[in-house]
């Protein structure tokens, strides 16, 4: 039986190493020099929550969320990915459902009201995931990107 862990990661460093690791299959957005890298890993190390599933010592799965905005009480995920060896099969997408997972029952722990985030239109996979937690069209974003958000009013385990 193989073991897999899940952690938030706080070091600068380490998500670093991950965002290197996995740049290959993010949209352009995170498409940067190393340096703008290394200083996106320093910014989400202070003020996002960073949330990482390891078989071993390879990362399966991760989801990086901001949680701050304490007067709306809305939280958004930056970002979510899927390890290209864990894509073909089930275990990426139920490593990365149950992080997911988590944090909305975290959010909601917290008081948050909403969890928006943005999404490429033509990423079916994304959309189907969120959509399995109770994800709701909001607008157009810039580009092919959508705009959603699951209502943490009205999320229940059921959601899931």
């Amino acid at each position: 039986m193989i073991n897999y862990r899940c952690i938030e990661v706080k070091d600068k460093e380490e998500i670093y190493e991950i965002l290197l690791e996995m740049r290959d299959y993010f949209l352009d957005g995170i498409r940067r020099t190393n340096q703008e890298l290394y200083e996106y890993a320093d910014k989400l190390a202070k003020n996002a929550h960073f949330k990482v599933t390891y078989e071993i010592d390879t990362v399966v799965s991760f989801v990086a969320y901001y949680a701050n905005d304490y007067v709306n009480k809305v939280a958004f995920i930056i970002m979510i990915a899927i390890n290209s060896k864990y894509q073909k099969g089930i275990t990426g997408y139920i490593t990365l459902g149950r992080m997911l997972d988590e944090s909305i029952k975290k959010l909601k722990h917290d008081g948050f009201y909403k969890v928006q985030f943005e999404v490429d239109k033509a990423n079916t996979k994304a959309i189907a995931l969120y959509n399995k937690h109770g994800a709701i069209y909001e607008k157009d974003s810039s580009n092919n990107m959508m705009l959603m958000y699951i209502d943490l009013t009205d999320f229940t385990n059921n959601n899931l």
